[in-house]
């Protein structure tokens, strides 16, 4: 099942790739359709994986064998990390019931790219856009997340879907069922925080140009910040501090400087795309100043990798609904500079993260 599914997704990239060139237009149900398979095949590989010691996977596997062997009065005792996050406590809760631990990240993994599919086939047909956006949208995500996160960490990527998916269907498509959303994102991971403090903003109507400025500047007063939040009497914000002052006291957990400079790059390049594409757009909708708006807050927050990592794996998400600002529609096989550049960033961050998943000892079971 695994050479099934690695070839899947291979030829399924192939194919998209094809698409991309030749502007072809496939049916909303189609897309939806072809990226389930590929979220079900992504599952099935990550369902084999044998993580390292080293991995936060391992230590959630842990985890599960002391929820399944204390139950219910275990899961939200003071001993499990999870008994304040009630979105991660039932999922890890659900999955206790059964033997195998690998269902854990498969099920998030499965989770995660059927939120994909529907944004990117919703968005797609919504705006009649031919399914170039398909592969754009798959090359967007992979490159800003990070692989070895993405199946390791199981509660920020889950989170970070969910978030995503909230704030396509809040604030681009104007349904209220995305505040649900923005709750069970940040009941699976808090760490989304800062997804739901950008929203706010828009909420309370702050100038553009203060909204700039506070997401750019926030990391410099972090430490300021995480000390007044964790002074504070209330438990939640007192967790809260305590997690900044813990990503913030810990620059060095991303190993590898290299992919946190190519991830700032990254970033500057697409909103430099994005923005280039918007002059003439008298009326762009409110998701254009949010997306700008997350990118320049993930920016802000350079002074943690582990902020700054975890929130470009969000943009990943937040991406698909400019994509059509990104690199726009061109002649069929005529190359724009744009598709040079994202083609070029997507099998450069790809080929780096395959060859730093590979080196962590990770075994196929």
């Amino acid at each position: 099942m695994v050479v099934i599914s690695f070839g899947y997704i291979f030829l399924l990239l192939i194919s998209y790739i094809i698409v991309y060139f030749y502007k072809m237009r496939l049916k909303k149900n189609t897309i939806f359709i072809s990226l389930v398979f590929f979220a079900v095949a992504f599952g099935i590989i990550v369902y084999h994986v044998d993580p390292p010691i080293q991995w936060d996977l391992f230590r959630h596997f842990l985890e599960l064998e002391r929820i399944r062997a204390g139950g219910i009065n275990y899961l939200f005792s003071y001993n499990c990390i999870y008994h304040n996050q009630i979105g991660s406590a039932l999922l890890y809760y659900l999955v206790s019931l059964q033997p195998d631990n690998h269902i854990l990240p498969m099920l998030a993994i499965i989770i995660e790219y059927l939120i994909l599919a529907y944004i990117v086939a919703d968005y797609i047909d919504t705006n009649q856009l031919s399914a170039r956006y398909v592969f754009l949208a798959l090359a967007l995500q992979f490159s800003f997340g990070d692989l070895t996160w993405i199946i390791s960490m199981v509660r920020q990527p889950l989170a970070c879907a969910f978030c995503a998916l909230a704030a396509y269907l809040d604030i681009y498509k104007k349904k209220k069922i995305g505040i649900l959303c923005y709750i069970i994102g940040i009941s699976i991971h808090p760490g989304v925080i800062g997804v739901i403090l950008v929203r706010l903003m828009f909420l309370f109507k702050i100038k553009k140009t203060v909204m700039a400025a506070i997401c750019i500047l926030w990391g410099t007063f972090s430490n300021v910040l995480a000390s007044i939040l964790q002074a504070s009497s209330i438990t939640w914000i007192r967790f809260f501090g305590s997690m900044l002052y813990n990503y913030i006291s810990d620059f060095s957990k991303t190993a590898d400087i290299r992919f946190f400079i190519f991830k700032i790059i990254y970033i500057l390049v697409v909103l430099f795309l994005v923005i280039r594409s918007e002059r003439g757009y008298e009326n762009l909708n409110k998701y254009n100043l949010f997306f700008k708006t997350a990118a320049i807050f993930t920016l802000g927050g350079v002074v943690s990798q582990q902020i700054f990592m975890r929130y470009a794996m969000q943009l990943g998400y937040f991406c698909i609904p400019v994509s059509d600002y990104i690199t726009q529609e061109s002649d069929a096989l005529k190359l724009r500079i744009s598709d040079v550049i994202l083609f070029a960033f997507f099998f450069g961050s790809f080929a780096y993260q395959f060859v730093a998943l590979t080196s962590h000892g990770v075994g196929i079971i």
